[in-house]
């Protein structure tokens, strides 16, 4: 296995659960969310005045997490951010300009959800970043209309890092005339699926981004889906299986509270494989006793990494079991710890874990529940909270993972 380090700042706020950095092969991650602070200013008192210190205060944690793993947010690769009150997105945004260029900030999504770690966190963010010499490319695809639109500088379509590509959240828009990209969908017919067209046009986008840099879908390592409402994942499945067969890539469903802009339902960022490299994606199925419960594949290994689907904290078998939190925490770290090669009994492996949790679950429960696997406190969480029903109508708890090998 490669050597895994981990950064925890001790003049800070730590997070609720685990590190606010790990690294492995050169890549970095890294997750914040704005600590429990009390504002002094009076302007703080309010969403958008304490929505900028909080954004200026998150950010320098993570520029200072990643120093400390020799990265920075320069370096970044893939950022997602996370606003709880949509008048919160603005500020955020003002501050994260000042700190990181447009031109080649990192693949993005910008999304409203229901709760972060802190419950009075207005901002928080996850992301990868790079410590190798090695320099990254923005990719800018011509003609294709970016976020932001004009007069804005555009932003990348995508960054193309070693033998990685991480393309940026799309959505059913066009920044450039300014409506819904996929508004041809008749309001009347109410059985028609408003996400199913979405989606279509969304992966469209994100098939014309990888056949600019040479490749196509067939590249994808991973799929990161922003749902507003989860419900709607079999619609999504089904343009998926379309466009990739029996070659599907893992995917994580997240839930939503609003997307940016509001009217889309859907938004779609991925990683994938450098059209180009030899490095081959390499499916891991899983042990057969789990292989109705999840999404398939479980997992798949590429460049040195292992990434999951989202898995949920079910018994298999018995979806119609509900389990307290503590239980369910477990079988959803044991899931994922059962994809490594290594089979560790504890979180060594891990770099990364994306966790939803159900809107009435009491943070500290969480916090308590995580405490229990041992090497909890060097893995990086990123924690938020979403409407039920998650993936598991039953389940309280959700989590898709970055393994090293």
């Amino acid at each position: 296995m490669s050597t895994k380090t981990s950064v925890t700042l001790a003049n800070v706020t730590p997070p609720l659960v685990g590190s606010h950095v790990t690294r492995a092969n050169d890549h970095c991650f890294c997750a914040v969310s704005a600590p429990a602070v009390s504002s002094g200013s009076f302007i703080g008192q309010f969403v958008r005045g304490a929505a900028g210190e909080q954004s200026a205060l998150v950010l320098d944690i993570a520029e200072r997490s990643l120093g400390e793993a020799a990265s920075s947010l320069a370096r970044g690769l893939k950022i997602d951010q996370f606003v709880t009150h949509e008048n919160a997105a603005a500020p955020y945004l003002a501050a994260r300009a000042q700190r990181i260029a447009t031109e080649t900030r990192p693949s993005s999504t910008h999304v409203q959800v229901a709760g972060l770690s802190n419950p009075d966190a207005l901002v928080g963010i996850q992301l990868i970043a790079f410590a190798s010499k090695t320099e990254k490319e923005a990719i800018v695809v011509p003609g294709m209309p970016a976020s932001p639109g004009k007069p804005f500088k555009p932003a990348p379509h995508a960054l193309v890092h070693g033998d990685f590509v991480f393309v940026t959240g799309q959505v059913a828009y066009d920044f450039d005339q300014g409506y819904p990209a996929a508004g041809e969908i008749d309001p009347s017919t109410w059985y028609q699926s408003k996400v199913l067209n979405e989606a279509k046009y969304t992966l469209g986008k994100v098939e014309t981004i990888m056949k600019h840099l040479g490749g196509s879908l067939a590249d994808t390592v991973k799929l990161e889906i922003y749902l507003n409402d989860l419900t709607e994942l079999t619609d999504v499945e089904r343009v998926l299986k379309d466009a990739y067969g029996d070659a599907l890539p893992v995917r994580s469903y997240a839930p939503t509270v609003r997307l940016a802009p509001a009217r889309c339902r859907i938004e779609i960022t991925a990683i994938c494989r450098r059209p180009g490299s030899a490095l081959k994606i390499t499916p891991i199925a899983g042990d057969r006793a789990w292989a109705s419960a999840w999404l398939a594949p479980a997992a798949v290994e590429f460049g040195g990494l292992i990434f999951t689907s989202s898995l949920a904290g079910n018994l298999p078998g018995h979806l119609d079991a509900r389990l307290d939190l503590d239980a369910e925490v477990i079988q959803l770290l044991e899931r994922a710890l059962s994809l490594h090669p290594g089979r560790g009994g504890d979180l060594g492996s891990m770099l990364f874990a994306g966790v939803q949790v159900a809107t009435d679950v009491a943070m500290g429960d969480l916090r308590n529940a995580i405490s229990h696997a041992s090497g909890h406190d060097k893995v990086v969480f990123s924690i938020t909270a979403g409407q039920r029903p998650l993936l598991w109508t039953r389940g309280s708890v959700q989590g898709d993972f970055v393994m090293v090998v």
